[in-house]
């Protein structure tokens, strides 16, 4: 079985997020990093595949414009 290397890179078009291998108290972690904007995010998972999901899941909505920005309704606005 091959190793996965590290960081990973999930990548849409121009939008990427990064997933580093990050051990904690001895064990594994991973650690996914994306930006929204300026703004640098980080969440951490103990499971790679759970790391891969929320990657890849930022890496689509943050390529169709779908940041976590302010939604304001019509009444809000």
């Amino acid at each position: 079985m091959r190793m996965a290397e590290f960081p990973k890179v999930v990548k849409v078009g121009q939008t990427r997020a990064t997933i580093y291998k990050t051990p904690s108290h001895g064990c594994d972690s991973f650690t996914v990093v994306w930006y929204e904007g300026a703004v640098r995010k980080r969440k951490a998972f103990a499971v790679l595949v759970d790391a891969e999901v929320h990657a890849n899941s930022k890496v689509e909505c943050l390529s169709k414009g779908e940041a976590k920005i302010l939604h304001l309704s019509g009444e809000e606005r």
